[in-house]
């Protein structure tokens, strides 16, 4: 498995299990449901966006895709989550 393809499945996980803002983490018919926004996520957090990056795009799927209400709190701890992400390993 590729580097990339590694951190995609874990961006997915956490979209999935700590993001989830349509709460479908217990549907397994729906695992797949953020799978279209875990790419660019991991592209960002090899591309090294900020966690205010990470969580502005959280909140526009969150608002503008998805229709709901903004969650700033949740965003911000999902995109600190995944900006280590893209830090481990350094020394």
């Amino acid at each position: 498995m590729t580097q990339f393809n590694q951190l995609h499945q874990e961006v997915r996980k956490i979209l999935l299990t700590e993001w989830d803002p349509i709460a479908l983490r217990n549907v397994p018919q729906a695992q797949d449901e953020y799978d279209q926004y875990a790419t660019r996520i991991a592209q960002m957090v090899i591309s090294r966006r900020s966690i205010v990056e990470l969580s502005e795009y959280l909140l526009h799927l969150e608002t503008s895709v998805l229709g709901l209400e903004a969650n700033r709190e949740r965003a911000r701890a999902v995109a600190e989550k995944l900006w280590s992400m893209g830090r481990s390993g350094e020394p």
